[in-house]
């Protein structure tokens, strides 16, 4: 079973700890389990959730519509219309990015060419 505790989440998930820290404080990552008097863990639930947290929130989805995405539960699925808009974020993220790297290599291209 995972057991994590907050810098080696933060390594595992590709985030930072403050970051975590708001997440939780924003409501939208449970806090920690804690095991014996203080030490916190944090399990695959809690990976699993920041995981789909920094998703959101690489495609701008505020701490309100997280909440929202992630009412129906842990272990529940998102709703259609979620899904579907989720889906489309990320779409439209995806080919960003891909404008970006199209750019940045005609850019690299014409540098080199240019030398």
């Amino acid at each position: 079973m995972l057991s994590l505790r907050l810098g080696q989440l933060a390594i595992t998930a590709g985030c930072t700890t403050a970051e975590i820290k708001k997440f939780m404080r924003e409501g939208v990552l449970p806090a920690p389990n804690l095991k014996g008097t203080k030490l916190e863990s944090f399990d695959q639930r809690h990976l699993n959730r920041l995981e789909l947290i920094l998703v959101c929130r690489e495609v701008d989805l505020s701490f309100p519509q997280i909440r929202a995405l992630m009412s129906t539960g842990d272990d529940a699925l998102l709703s259609d219309a979620a899904e579907v808009d989720l889906a489309r974020r990320i779409q439209t993220k995806i080919e960003r990015l891909e404008n970006l790297r199209r750019w940045l290599r005609t850019k690299a291209n014409s540098r080199q060419s240019g030398s």
